[in-house]
């Protein structure tokens, strides 16, 4: 009797025994997977980290930039006012083919138009070449990862 119960003792050792390496490797096999997985979002929020400072940096650069842009052309203006001139149309002058069109007021395009229009012209050019700063520095940082 007693060889029986130490062999059912036995028996039942040897399963919690192979039991619990199983559960062991499975939990090795869970925080291995769980590691893997901190050290992928520690990588996805690295990146999203540099990327941010580049969107920040090139931000304030074109902050920077239009600012720039409408002090000068606050400047233009104010320079223009004070002098008080326009530049005369030539559509007043006849040609050999009759007179030309008309584009601008009767009394000449004013100053203060062409340097409204010559800052909007450049603030497309500021737009297109941050722009295309920003994408330019995105693309080489993925070449390089």
């Amino acid at each position: 009797m007693m060889n029986k119960i130490l062999l059912i003792f036995g028996c039942c050792s040897l399963v919690l025994l192979i039991l619990s390496g199983w559960y062991i490797d499975h939990l090795r096999k869970d925080n291995k997977s769980l590691s893997d997985d901190l050290v992928a979002k520690n990588s996805i929020i690295v990146k999203f980290m540099e990327n941010n400072t580049i969107t920040e940096r090139i931000g304030t650069d074109y902050e920077n930039n239009i600012s720039s842009l409408d002090t000068e052309l606050e400047r233009l203006l104010t320079m223009s006012k004070d002098r008080n001139f326009t530049l005369t149309s030539s559509s007043r002058f006849p040609t050999e083919q009759g007179p030309r069109k008309q584009y601008g007021p009767e009394n000449g395009f004013e100053v203060e138009w062409f340097y409204k229009y010559s800052a909007e012209a450049e603030r497309y050019r500021i737009e297109r070449n941050t722009c295309k700063e920003f994408l330019n520095q995105i693309y080489e940082k993925r070449q390089l990862n």
